[in-house]
């Protein structure tokens, strides 16, 4: 099985998650900090991706978020593709129907081209 070391965590994806769940909650920075038992300045620079945050502390982040710590550090975990179905759809939820529409197209082009740039690189290794 795969190691995961402190450097392999995307600390700027896991504050941008945290920042979403915190804006779907309606919080503020200042409201989760308190939440959590946080200087509010810490969670700006946890949703910066600007600061490390403990293990004890990302808990209870996500316990006032209501949120696993799974799903903030989908990124960094070495598991089964269903976090990125959840992701996908935390993605999207915001979005307008027309919004979702036009997101789902540019992944599916975004699909063909990298599909199509490994076709065409394993062909140049033969």
């Amino acid at each position: 099985m795969d190691q995961l070391s402190i450097s392999d965590i995307d600390y700027l994806a896991l504050g941008c998650r945290i920042k979403s769940a915190r804006k779907r909650l309606g919080l503020t920075q200042a409201q989760l900090a308190q939440a959590a038992q946080l200087a509010t300045n810490n969670i700006s620079n946890i949703e910066r991706g600007q600061k490390r945050v403990s293990l004890g502390k990302l808990v209870q982040i996500a316990n006032v978020l209501g949120v696993g710590v799974d799903e903030l550090l989908c990124d960094s975990l070495i598991s089964d593709e269903r976090i990125y179905e959840k992701r996908a759809d935390s993605l999207l939820e915001d979005l307008s129907r027309d919004e979702r529409e036009y997101a789902m197209r540019m992944l599916e082009y975004t699909i063909r081209c990298m599909q199509g740039y490994s076709i065409h690189r394993v062909g140049n290794r033969n």
